[in-house]
């Protein structure tokens, strides 16, 4: 989708259900790359905020900030792969993923890796 185009209506809920920023808001900023909205997005489908609920969806959102070094979206990513939900069960990228949130100084990814990832 291009500038100021709205997402797809498929994946929005009723409009009487919406709560919260305004979902077209928050996805023109993550389709323009924002890791901010990213990160939101994959919240909102994780949750089922204006959206249909989609653990898929949210990964996918979650990688894309991610990958742009956003340490709450690692966290959540790697969280994901240790739970295996939305993606198949990974532990060495779910430690992976935490530990580079860890690295970035995010406490919770820090006491996580040190719990599951680190050698006794």
């Amino acid at each position: 989708m291009g500038s100021g185009q709205q997402i797809d209506s498929y994946v929005l809920v009723p409009a009487e259900r919406n709560v919260g920023p305004e979902i077209n808001e928050v996805y023109q900023a993550a389709m323009a790359g924002s890791p901010v909205a990213q990160f939101q997005m994959g919240n909102f489908f994780l949750d089922g905020l204006n959206v249909r609920k989609s653990d898929r969806h949210a990964m996918e959102w979650w990688e894309k900030a991610a990958l742009q070094g956003y340490a709450p979206a690692q966290y959540y990513l790697g969280q994901m792969y240790f739970v295996g939900e939305g993606i198949k069960h990974d532990f060495v990228k779910g430690c992976s993923w935490i530990g580079s949130a860890a690295r970035q100084g995010l406490r919770d990814a820090a006491a996580m890796y040190a719990a599951r990832c680190s050698e006794p």
